[in-house]
């Protein structure tokens, strides 16, 4: 199940980066979000009413972030 919804995770993104809307976000502010754990709750600010990230358990944040999946 957890596939299922970092599969529509990345639809939200797509969407939300094909809009043109949020040309301005750099990967340097991506990275650093990363970073300070703090990416879920950045998304969820910038990309409010273009991304719904509640499908997304708190543990599977933590999971992503804190497991190094966001690390790359």
């Amino acid at each position: 199940m957890f596939i299922v919804k970092l599969c529509f995770l990345g639809f939200f993104l797509n969407s939300a980066n094909s809009s043109g809307k949020y040309d301005n976000i750099t990967i340097e502010e991506i990275q650093d979000e990363i970073r300070k754990g703090s990416i879920f709750a950045y998304l969820d600010e910038r990309l409010k009413g273009d991304i719904d990230l509640s499908l997304i358990t708190l543990d599977e944040k933590r999971e992503l972030v804190i497991g190094g999946w966001l690390q790359g």
